[in-house]
């Protein structure tokens, strides 16, 4: 189901607006333009799921523009990638370095463990690399999904949680949206 938000509106009398006075990630107040970020919430229900796709017309500079692209990596997106990773490892080390690893036995009696910790290493180092730059306040999506609450029956939104990495960026949406935030159809916090 695809949502575009821009202002989001629950009920004719709720309507959210973002402030496009500084960048919602640096905060820069000059040579701002309005880019949509594609903002998706899945919920899984056993095997299947539901996923929402907000797009939110937020302000942006030409550096943070690229930040609106990358999505926050779940806990379980980093979990499988370990594994998957650990896994292409291992099948190097058995098919190409299996002559190598006959010289350290010690490495090769505990082989799927050595490739699992080379694995946590290798992910360690990329996400350490992946760091906001200057005054920026996340690499990733600077405004984020919190809990959405649903009607269960007709499945329409009641209300949003939104968070944002840019406490300066959040103050300003409060104040911009403090009737919708305080009739509790919108929640807007710090990420």
């Amino acid at each position: 189901m695809e949502m575009s938000l821009g202002p989001v509106s629950f009920a004719p009398e709720v309507a959210v607006v973002f402030p496009a006075t500084r960048c919602c990630n640096c905060g820069a107040t000059g040579k701002l333009s309005i880019r949509e970020q594609d903002t998706k919430k899945t919920n899984y229900l056993l095997f299947a799921g539901t996923e929402l796709t907000f797009k939110l017309p937020l302000p942006v500079c030409k550096r943070c523009k690229k930040s609106l692209r990358r999505r926050v990596p779940t806990l379980l997106h980093k979990f499988l990638l370990l594994f998957v990773v650990a896994f292409v490892l291992f099948l190097l080390a058995v098919t190409v370095g299996a002559k190598v690893l006959q010289r350290f036995p010690a490495i090769s009696n505990h082989l799927f463990p050595f490739c699992l910790l080379s694995a946590f290493v290798l992910l360690w180092a990329f996400y350490a690399a992946h760091r906001p730059t200057g005054n920026q306040t996340s690499y990733y999506q600077p405004v984020r999904l919190g809990k959405i609450r649903r009607s269960f029956v007709s499945g329409d939104i009641q209300g949003i949680g939104l968070r944002f990495t840019n406490l300066t960026y959040l103050r300003d949406f409060q104040q911009l949206n403090k009737a919708v935030i305080q009739s509790g159809h919108v929640l807007a916090e710090r990420a």
